[in-house]
């Protein structure tokens, strides 16, 4: 059978007890004691009694109690009837509880709790919400161990969160609201996150002081984000007072003339010569200055189209008076164009400006591939290079052991004939000598 239980985040989970609490708060935080029975069948009225201490625990007194076993829907644990604000309590609990004492407890505590958020105000027209606010009641009115306890065991699973959902619920409530530090609950590797902002909370016990010191940090932050922004307000006022400064002096010298009237071959020269020579260094500086803006253009609107809230229109802005006219040309390359308000001409680069985003990252994309692709032939390189250098030294090594071996082998092969050619001369000494006289000088040509 499916498992429709679903699952919270910590934050949807102090987002529901946010709202719980503030429709019915809590002086302090207390853990409820049920009591304790030794009965193989559960009556009625014992039942009726538990729900009475239970009502009293979450501050309802003098209730009509209509509490009761009875059979219900295959797959509910129980029921609770709220009838406007008349003070009587409806809550029927599965009869196939009645021999389980601990999912008795845990299912009346889920009714009450519905009881209790009914009263206090917190309905929501959404049932399965009612719901989740009851779950999430239950264990931040104290009766969290009833329901670790009740929901799970071998012949039901109760319940509309998962288990572990039900022990971070706990893991939270009791730790934030109660005190109880987190290493008795023993809930390791639940929730990295929530782990982290617990151990935070435990060490820090001047509450207000960390929650000033979260707030001093944020602030920093958007501080910061405001300060850099001023500073790009200021850079851009300085981009475009350098961009005016050099259209005016342009319009001056040239444009007037070079434009508008018939101009000499030595007036276009100079202009040539003024934009490929003089204005070298301040052509280098605009292109390095625009290379910059782009950079920063494309990642800005990356982050903010990853969003889906930012389009940026392709039209083109005076540098000079700032008209915006909307680019309705097809025109591909770079165009001079008049300004209809000032009467400055403009040049507009149609490709340049509709480079998406999108194709931007395309052409980063292929360069980054580019450069891994590099990067993996000279690692090739530099691996065959090493292995290169390993078999030389083994060539190497090889033959200076072979040339060790022949030189050897060369000098045991001359000591051997230097042996055999002095035993021949021996012997040959002795040969002509008298035989009366060999005994005499033989002692001599002893080894």
């Amino acid at each position: 059978m499916e498992d429709k239980r679903f699952d919270l985040t910590p934050r949807q989970i102090l987002s529901h007890l946010l709202d719980i609490e503030k429709k019915s708060p809590r002086e302090h935080f207390r853990i409820f004691q049920p009591t304790v029975t030794t009965y193989a069948v559960v009556s009625d009225y014992f039942l009726a009694e538990e729900a009475r201490k239970m009502l009293e625990f979450v501050g309802l007194f003098g209730y009509e109690l209509d509490v009761t076993y009875a059979k219900t829907a295959i797959g509910t644990g129980g029921d609770c009837v709220n009838n406007g604000t008349e003070r009587v309590v409806h809550i029927h609990v599965s009869d196939s509880f009645r021999t389980d004492w601990k999912a008795s407890i845990a299912v009346l505590a889920h009714e009450i709790c519905h009881k209790l958020l009914f009263v206090k105000g917190l309905n929501s027209p959404i049932s399965m919400m009612n719901e989740v606010y009851a779950e999430l009641a239950t264990i931040y009115f104290g009766f969290g161990e009833l329901i670790l306890e009740g929901y799970q065991a071998e012949e039901h699973c109760l319940g509309y969160l998962k288990p572990d959902t039900y022990k971070k619920i706990n893991l939270l409530v009791c730790v934030v609201c109660g005190n109880i530090k987190s290493d008795v609950l023993n809930l390791k590797d639940i929730d990295p996150l929530a782990d982290e902002v617990i151990d935070i909370w435990e060490k820090e016990e001047e509450k207000r002081s960390l929650l000033i010191n979260c707030f001093k940090d944020t602030e920093k932050q958007i501080s910061e984000y405001y300060r850099n922004i001023c500073l790009l307000n200021q850079i851009q006022e300085k981009l475009k007072e350098d961009l005016k400064g050099d259209y005016e002096r342009l319009d001056k010298l040239y444009f007037e003339n070079f434009i508008n009237t018939n101009y000499t071959r030595l007036e276009a020269f100079l202009f040539v010569y003024d934009n490929y020579c003089a204005g070298e260094y301040k052509n280098a500086r605009v292109s390095l200055l625009s290379e910059t803006v782009n950079e920063s253009i494309f990642a800005l609107v990356s982050k903010y189209q990853e969003q889906g809230d930012l389009k940026l229109k392709y039209d083109y802005i005076c540098p000079v008076c700032g008209t915006i006219r909307e680019n309705k040309q097809d025109i591909k390359g770079i165009s001079v164009k008049k300004c209809p308000t000032c009467g400055k001409h403009i040049t507009f680069n149609t490709e340049e400006w509709n480079a998406t985003v999108f194709q931007r990252k395309v052409i980063r994309k292929e360069i980054a591939e580019i450069n891994a692709i590099n990067k993996k032939v000279e690692e090739y390189k530099r691996l065959v290079k090493i292995e290169a250098d390993d078999a030389i030294r083994n060539v190497q090594n090889k033959a200076s052991r072979q040339i060790n071996a022949l030189q050897h082998e060369t000098a045991e092969k001359i000591d051997e004939i230097k042996r055999n050619e002095q035993q021949r001369c021996k012997e040959e000494i002795l040969n002509r000598i008298p035989s009366y006289l060999r005994w005499m000088v033989a002692k001599y040509f002893k080894d």
